[in-house]
Order: C-alpha cells, then sequence, then structure tokens
C-alpha cells in the first residue's frame, strides 16, 4: 500500500522504496527486475534497454539523497550537502532546449531537443525534478515522517490529524496503546472498599 501522495509524487514513492517495520527492512530496488517492476507501477517510462546495474545504483544513490532532503524538511534542518548535490546533478542530467518548428502547412510550435523520453537521464532528471519541486514548493509543510515506531516512510499529510503512512501502521500504533491501557489496567491493584 503506497504512503499518502506516493501516487502524485515519484520523489515521495521513490524515497519510500526503502523502509523498514518493526519486522524487516523492505528494498524495492535490490535487482534490475525490481527496478522495471518499480517504473512500471509508478508509470515511469524508461527504456529496456537503457538500465543496467549501473542505472540501479544511480537511482538508489538518488533515493538516499531524497530521504535525506525529505529527513532534512521533516526536521526543519538544512540537508548534507552532498544530498544536494546528487539531486541537483540529477535534475540537469538531461540537456534539453526548446527548438522552433515552423512551416507553411503548421503555425510556429516550440520543440523540446535532448535526450530522448524514457532514456535513464531523463528518468533520473524527472524524479530529481519532482524532489526539488516537493520540498521547495507549496506541499513542503506537508511532509511528514510516519509516526509509527519503527516505520521509516515519508507522507503528505492529506488531513491535519494524520500521524501515519498506512493503516498498517495506525492500527499497529491503536492496537499497541490498547494493550498498554489493558495491561496497567490490569496491573493496578483493586481496592476493596470496607463499608463504615
Amino acid at each position: 500500500m503506497d504512503a499518502p501522495g506516493e501516487d502524485r509524487s515519484p520523489a515521495l514513492a521513490l524515497a519510500n522504496s526503502w523502509r523498514t517495520t518493526p519486522r524487516e527492512t523492505i528494498d524495492e530496488l535490490t535487482t534490475i527486475a525490481n527496478l522495471h517492476s518499480w517504473l512500471e507501477r509508478h508509470e515511469i517510462v524508461a527504456l529496456p534497454g537503457a538500465i543496467g546495474r549501473e542505472q540501479l545504483d544511480q537511482l538508489r544513490e538518488l533515493r538516499d539523497s531524497i530521504r535525506e532532503l525529505l529527513a532534512a524538511c521533516v526536521a526543519e534542518r538544512a540537508p548534507q550537502q552532498t544530498a544536494i548535490s546528487i539531486v541537483n546533478t540529477a535534475a540537469r542530467a538531461e540537456p534539453t532546449s526548446s527548438q522552433l518548428k515552423w512551416d507553411d502547412s503548421t503555425a510556429p510550435e516550440a520543440e523540446r531537443t535532448g535526450d530522448s523520453p524514457g532514456s535513464f537521464a531523463s528518468v533520473l532528471s524527472t524524479i530529481a525534478s519532482d524532489a526539488i519541486d516537493l520540498v521547495t514548493g507549496p506541499h513542503h509543510t506537508q511532509i511528514r515522517a510516519c509516526q509509527a515506531p519503527g516505520c521509516t516512510r515519508y507522507l503528505l499529510v492529506d488531513h491535519p490529524r494524520r500521524r501515519w503512512c498506512s493503516t498498517r501502521c495506525s492500527d499497529r500504533v491503536r492496537a499497541a496503546n490498547y494493550y498498554q491501557r489493558t495491561r496497567t489496567a490490569s496491573a493496578t491493584p483493586a481496592t476493596d472498599k470496607q463499608p463504615v
């Protein structure tokens, strides 16, 4: 289940492709096949021949940098300069320019040139640009870390009282709170009051 905001932000989805729970660590990007599945699930087009181990490593490095940006945003601190540099490099990796296209049969229009859509530079650039927009744009105040113990996912809050990334996390917290309350209540000795 995706955390709130992942459907709108590929950078948030990438950051959450590595996460921990109280029971396990989950990494959705361990193999090239995983990378293809992740890109397909998030509707990011990449040419099949453009992806190898080097590209997987680049995306994992970008993921770590985006996680650092989100952590810094949540903690209201400056991120590590290395993370900023990696995101900026990825964002400008796709050199594009506008070219004028105009002939007798068509109206003037601008055409972007550069790396073809689907190149891995384009994938990295799209995700890195989204990360920049996420931490600088209007949604930056909605970035939160899931407050469930042991969870390391980030989310965009869609309600001011939202504190968890999923119903699984909220159910875990509520169950733990209930267990703590009933355990505390049963540990408190009952006092027998005798009539005077």
